[in-house]
């Protein structure tokens, strides 16, 4: 509410700016209504999560189909990829529970097939969790990898994908 009236005011002040057919109050209006509808329009988030127990074959992109929130349409739950249609920073957060062996195992974080965050896991029938940014361009992809063959990935809310414009 204050960063409205702070917009508020300062449409008011650039009063020099209106044409000579148009009143304060039309252009302010036009001028805030442009600031909200943009705003609104550049939310993007996505929350997603397996929906069933997975074995992994070796380099495997993780695809979290099961969706609880795609909005701006970006997370693709048939192939498990976050293509960006609004440049901007993004977080990016993961959790992923293996429940088979005692095996180690790495999990990546790619963008455009380069990988940019690497997650180890130590061990069996733990979660392991990560948080961060990145900065996007217009199609620039983001997707999970499992590295490793044979690891068993529990499904429901215990493996989780999510992302969203800061």
């Amino acid at each position: 509410m204050i960063m409205i009236l702070y917009t508020l005011l300062i449409c008011l002040a650039m009063v020099s700016d209106v044409s000579s057919g148009q009143s304060k109050a039309e252009w302010t209006l036009q001028t805030l209504s442009g600031i909200l509808c943009k705003r609104d329009y550049q939310r993007v988030a996505f929350s997603a999560n397996l929906k069933s127990h997975y074995t992994t074959q070796g380099n495997d992109h993780l695809v979290f189909a099961n969706v609880i929130a795609n909005v701006g349409g970006d997370y693709d739950p048939t192939t498990g990829t976050f293509t960006c249609r609004v440049p901007g920073l993004y977080q990016f957060s993961w959790m992923i529970h293996q429940t088979k062996g005692r095996a180690n195992s790495h999990f990546y974080l790619v963008r455009n097939n380069d990988v940019v965050f690497t997650m180890y896991h130590t061990g069996s029938n733990d979660n392991i969790a990560c948080t961060t940014y990145l900065q996007l361009k217009y199609g620039d992809t983001v997707w999970l990898k499992a590295y490793e063959a044979g690891r068993t990935i529990f499904a429901n809310n215990y493996t989780t994908f999510g992302g969203m414009l800061v």
